[in-house]
């Protein structure tokens, strides 16, 4: 394969970007506010750099924010709407507390557009505290799509909004010659609409919808549509209820967080997507109350929703049945028969789960602990009781090769969940930790194949920081997991890696070189991901990427090694 042969493919695509991009800006409408709110802002900013990396300092302290559409040359951040003074004062304090090195934090009347008269006035105690994964009491933030006005601008009255949240186009190259593929075209939107009823009712309907062609000796061609955060939601001062399909992460790690149980991740493009991309939504019923004490936060998943897996076609499937692999095993040409041809039989539980969340911001400490039940996510793979006996006795394995009997069981199993998690500012740099206990993590006993379970410790340290550059930020995290009378099992007993994300903005702000990156520390496993971006064509983002795997058998960068692959893509979010 030869770089001219792809770039009138990528010239074509470049364009073709460009132009849905700028077309999605012009549909593009603007946020809807109720009367008599106050706005809790950071700013303003001369450059997008800045004004992202206080974006990021906030949200390292689990404050939600977001960066307002541009006016003339200033941006401002937004960290709330809130319709009691008493609220937008203790979340100005509690963000002035965190030393942003910001122009200023101020209360802006939403409906005069002018500062109210509580003023930024940093303090290492705010009066109140907030929560940590929710709005502050009193709260108003109308969906998860931007708010567009200015600090001078009257809002306008209208109720009913609607747009595209977030855009991504991608090509892709893989670059190995034992490469499965040769390469993609992918494009995903969220179109969303939300009607702010009155003060205290929202509606939204949201929707995902993704294309994707992958060519070579591996063709596949998939047109799929999911719901996106589509609810109905009640708030007071002291009350958030939520009803209908959205994602409830806790914890505070980015990668493999300890706490993050009840969320459904996705894995249909591997880990090629930032981790906060790679989560879908599902029907819950959620109720976050919020009180001087702290936040309470009650869920309920009244159906489970397994982790979304690519098409077995794909590059990125789990069920390798091209090579007889799954992930998480070493090849054994005695199952890699049973993998390419054998029947998979899934045990999915019909329920969801179910957890209680206390979180609570005190001494420039913000804190919680977590009690969950609910079954795991990702599946697990075990050889069927068919199967063990054919093995075992050297029987006849036709009747698993044509798929008259299973060959391999997938399992969700239930599991009691423990856990906590802090987070707090020292010395420039933002710490976090997180520990679980879980009661039911399956493995695969070594003399029978059989499944079984097993308690186990996992837990978690993450610090960000911007050493020596404001233009620098650096983020790691340490992540390890140890079973708990583990015995003879073909599974890992312990694992430890390793994980990071470094940006570096420059050439004046209008570039942006990032690397992304996990190793294992106890098994060899290694991930790649450096991008260069333009980013100075807001809210548009144009970047050009590379993945790299590698690693032993049984690693997931062992399992995708033979899929590195260049990536050129815009993503745009408005």
């Amino acid at each position: 394969m030869t770089c001219a042969r792809f770039l009138p493919l990528y010239r074509s695509m470049i364009r073709s970007l460009l132009a849905v991009a700028f077309g999605l800006v012009l549909i593009s409408t603007p946020t809807v506010y109720a009367a008599e709110l106050q706005r809790v802002m950071v700013g303003p900013f001369a450059d997008a750099a800045q004004a992202n990396r206080v974006l990021r300092h906030i949200q390292a302290h689990n404050i939600e924010s977001y960066l307002m559409p541009v006016s003339g040359d200033q941006r401002w951040l937004s960290v709330g709407v809130f319709r009691q003074a008493d609220n937008a004062l203790a979340m100005q304090q509690r963000v002035a507390a965190l030393d942003l090195a910001a122009p200023s934090v101020i209360v802006r009347d939403m409906n005069t557009g002018s500062p109210t008269a509580a003023q930024a006035s940093p303090s290492p105690t705010p009066p109140a505290p907030t929560s940590s994964t929710a709005e502050t009491p009193g709260a108003l933030v109308f969906g998860s799509a931007p708010e567009a006005t200015t600090p001078s601008q009257r809002p306008e009255s209208q109720a009913l909004r609607y747009g595209i949240e977030r855009v991504r186009m991608e090509a892709s190259s893989l670059t190995r010659s034992s490469r499965p593929a040769d390469g993609g075209l992918s494009l995903r939107a969220e179109p969303y609409v939300l009607w702010s009823i009155n003060e205290s009712w929202e509606a939204r309907v949201g929707a995902r919808l993704e294309g994707y062609r992958q060519w070579g000796d591996q063709r596949l061609s998939t047109v799929d549509a999911d719901y996106a955060a589509t609810y109905l939601r009640y708030r007071d001062a002291h009350n958030r209820v939520t009803l209908g399909a959205q994602s409830v992460v806790w914890g505070r790690m980015d990668e493999l967080s300890p706490n993050d149980q009840l969320s459904v991740l996705d894995f249909s493009r591997s880990i090629l997507d930032d981790p906060a991309e790679r989560r879908r939504v599902v029907p819950t019923v959620r109720w976050e109350h919020f009180h001087a004490s702290g936040t309470h936060d009650l869920v309920w998943i009244p159906r489970f929703r397994a982790a979304e897996q690519a098409d077995e076609n794909s590059i990125w499937t789990w069920v390798d049945r091209r090579n007889g692999r799954l992930p998480g095993l070493a090849f054994d040409p005695a199952t890699a028969p049973l993998i390419s041809n054998g029947r998979f039989n899934t045990h999915k539980p019909r329920s969801g789960g179910a957890g209680w969340r206390f979180s609570r911001w005190q001494r420039g400490v913000d804190y919680a602990v977590n009690v969950l039940y609910t079954p795991h996510s990702l599946p697990y793979f075990t050889l069927s009781d068919a199967a063990r006996t054919t093995l075992f006795n050297n029987g006849d394995p036709s009747a698993l090769l044509s798929g008259a009997e299973p060959a391999f069981e997938v399992h969700y199993p239930r599991t009691w969940v423990l856990g906590s998690d802090l987070g707090f500012e020292a010395s420039g740099v933002t710490w976090r930790f997180e520990s679980a206990w879980l009661s039911d993590v399956p493995v695969t006993q070594r003399d029978t194949l059989a499944l079984e379970t097993r308690q186990a410790l996992r837990g978690a340290v993450g610090a960000e920081w911007f050493p020596g550059d404001a233009d620098l930020r650096v983020s790691l995290q340490l992540v390890g997991e140890a079973l708990i009378d583990a015995g003879p099992v073909l599974d890992r007993t312990a694992t430890l890696a390793v994980s990071g994300d470094i940006e570096q903005v420059f050439v004046p702000n209008h570039w942006q070189g990032r690397l992304r990156f996990s190793f294992g520390l106890d098994h060899s496993d290694r991930y790649i991901n450096p991008e260069l971006s333009y980013i100075g064509a807001e809210p548009h983002e144009i970047y050009l990427g590379y993945h790299h795997f590698s690693g032993a058998e049984r690693s997931i960068g062992g399992f995708y090694q033979h899929n590195d692959i260049i990536t050129l893509g815009v993503r745009t979010r408005f």
